[in-house]
């Protein structure tokens, strides 16, 4: 699958090991009060394209990109 170079996408690290599954979708919403366009397009759901879990610090990083 190859990406348009527009198509918003997300990284970040997570605490905790099992709040996240490699097959699940992320759903971010940042409320119905819109202040800025930059996190009003934000808003959506994210399938992750890569994970990486480090057990002994209980952490995961993550790197996504929109779906809808």
């Amino acid at each position: 699958l190859l990406l348009q170079e527009h198509t918003p996408k997300i990284s970040g690290t997570i605490f905790g090991c099992n709040t996240i599954k490699p097959y699940e979708c992320m759903t971010i919403s940042f409320g119905t009060t819109k202040t800025s366009r930059l996190i009003g397009s934000l808003d959506g759901t994210y399938r992750f394209s890569s994970v990486t879990y480090d057990l002994k610090n209980d952490l995961i990083s993550f790197k996504a990109y929109k779906i809808s």
